[in-house]
């Protein structure tokens, strides 16, 4: 396993930085399967888009 680091609003560094240690685990293993679920045969840019496309329609 390895780290990666991302940026984020001060609202989500406040949320994480309060959670738990386990609340952490999960996460991570939330953003892990759905990277590597959605990665299956595409890259991380083609990923961004099909969210990004995704999330305008259903806003």
């Amino acid at each position: 396993m390895t780290t990666i680091t991302i940026q984020v609003d001060e609202d989500i560094k406040k949320a994480f930085e309060g959670a738990t240690p386990e609340t952490h685990k999960q996460l991570s293993s939330i953003l892990q399967l759905f990277l590597r679920e959605n990665l299956h045969n595409k890259t991380l840019t083609e990923v961004m888009e099909k969210f990004l496309i995704e999330h305008n329609s259903a806003a």
